[in-house]
């Protein structure tokens, strides 16, 4: 896990779906938000987490996970972010802390906040960082003071409505602000991601989440209905959409793709953002229906979204590189997305599918850029890949036999799992014997550490 700051009792980290619930708790006790305009749920908290991690990924700094050097355990987070929300000294950097009630007065936050401001200072020369809460708030103040920041004044919060106990707001700042010379970190919008050197997408797969049993739980019992919400809510994992992901899955990927980028072209790739999307379907969906479903998405939304990220300009021209990642039934809705781009002149840098499902109902589009990565035997695919029919063809029976049971390989035609229009040179197989959960580790990190091709 990566270490960005580490302080005589304390270790600024990045974050792990293990610190959510501790985030969760933190972000809903009164004590901690006394001097918040409202607490948040354990979905606003898991929202909350996925854009600390976004903006982290496209800027290389931002809210970082707080540990405690002696204990490990996570304590709160502290960090800058960018903001703009309207007021007249705004854009800018602000520099937030917040944690966890039984490690306060042990100066942990002063700790913290020290930290935070000399990283800014010495890796990106932010020399103009502002801090601001409720003029009621007098122990976030304090902290200011401790840091040597200097009261600027006071202003109403444009997000509080007229009259709100908490709208008033006490400002600081690192420095004296020169309006005249903004800092080249202060100008910029948080909203606006057109930093990004390069975006991925991550396709998931089908999602076990109960929600079929849902609609039949809420028809018998109110009650049921709220015990299988719940249940869902465990499984749905912790982070919405990126959550389907395994621990380190997409950070690896990141890294693979740098590295890959500047193999090929000799360039650097400082940031990637992150487009999560639900390529699933339900279970019986055919790979025909969500390839249909990835031509929509891209056609009625992602361009949009490129434009936002600023991959392409006003006029859906290509400015910046896009890898595409798939697992499972995801794979014939990424090769939808892939479609549709190409039919508009956009091009993936790069497409992975890791273990894509209905192989039959698609074709590769883009079959120079495009690889395949199984690890064997894998028995979703034994299911899935067979026309969408119950009864598993009998063609696939027989591969599948000579190849998990018998052992034989392949040397003159497709895998009976490659897609269809793929390069026999780009379907890669890991041989894992035996194991029920070999369709589950290619979307895990351990595919990445496995697979010769991906440590490339």
């Amino acid at each position: 896990m990566k270490t960005f700051v580490e302080t005589e009792r304390l270790i600024l980290r990045e974050w792990s779906r293990k610190d959510l619930p501790v985030f969760t708790k933190m972000n809903n006790d009164p004590t901690v938000m006394k001097f918040f305009p409202y607490r948040l749920t354990k979905a606003e908290s898991s929202d909350f987490m996925t854009r600390i991690v976004e903006e982290m990924d496209i800027f290389e700094y931002g809210i970082f996970a707080v540990e405690e050097r002696e204990s490990g355990r996570f304590v709160g987070f502290a960090g800058i972010h960018r903001f703009d929300f309207g007021a007249d000294f705004l854009p800018g950097v602000e520099l937030t802390v917040r944690l966890i009630p039984d490690v306060w007065n042990k100066g942990y936050a002063t700790e913290a906040g020290e930290a935070i401001l000399s990283f800014a200072k010495e890796y990106f020369g932010m020399g103009e960082i502002y801090a601001f809460t409720s003029c009621l708030n007098k122990p976030a103040e304090r902290l200011m003071q401790k840091l040597k920041m200097k009261r600027i004044g006071e202003f109403d919060h444009p997000a509080l409505p007229s009259g709100h106990a908490l709208q008033r707001h006490v400002l600081y700042c690192t420095i004296k602000p020169d309006h005249k010379k903004r800092s080249a970190f202060g100008v910029a919008d948080p909203r606006n991601k057109s930093n990004c050197d390069a975006v991925v997408i991550f396709v998931n797969g089908y999602w076990n989440n109960g929600r079929k049993m849902l609609r039949i739980g809420s028809r018998l019992s109110h009650k049921l209905s709220v015990d299988i919400k719940e249940s869902i809510a465990r499984s749905m994992a912790d982070v919405p959409l990126e959550g389907y992901w395994g621990d380190g899955f997409t950070d690896a990927a990141k890294r693979y793709f740098r590295n890959h980028f500047t193999n090929i072209s000799g360039k650097s790739i400082r940031s990637l953002a992150s487009i999560f999307v639900d390529g699933s379907g339900d279970w019986n969906s055919s790979g025909h229906s969500r390839f249909e479903n990835g031509q929509i998405y891209g056609r009625e939304m992602l361009m949009q979204e490129l434009e936002g990220l600023g991959v392409t300009d006003d006029k859906g021209g290509q400015k910046k590189s896009v890898f595409i990642v798939s697992h499972s039934m995801g794979g014939a809705y990424a090769e939808g997305i892939v479609d549709w781009m190409s039919s508009v002149g956009l091009k993936p840098e790069m497409v992975l599918h890791f273990s894509p499902a209905d192989n039959n109902d698609f074709r590769v589009t883009m079959p120079e850029l495009t690889y395949q990565i199984n690890f064997s035997p894998d028995f979703v695919l034994f299911y899935k890949n067979t026309g969408d029919r119950i009864v598993v063809r009998a063609e696939n029976i027989l591969e599948s036999i000579k190849e998990t049971v018998g052992g034989t390989k392949k040397k003159n035609k497709p895998d009976v799992y490659q897609i269809q229009n793929l390069p026999l040179e780009h379907y890669i197989e890991y041989d894992n014997g035996l194991d029920f959960n070999n369709h589950t580790y290619t979307k895990s990190k351990e595919v990445w550490e496995k697979v010769d091709f991906l440590k490339a």
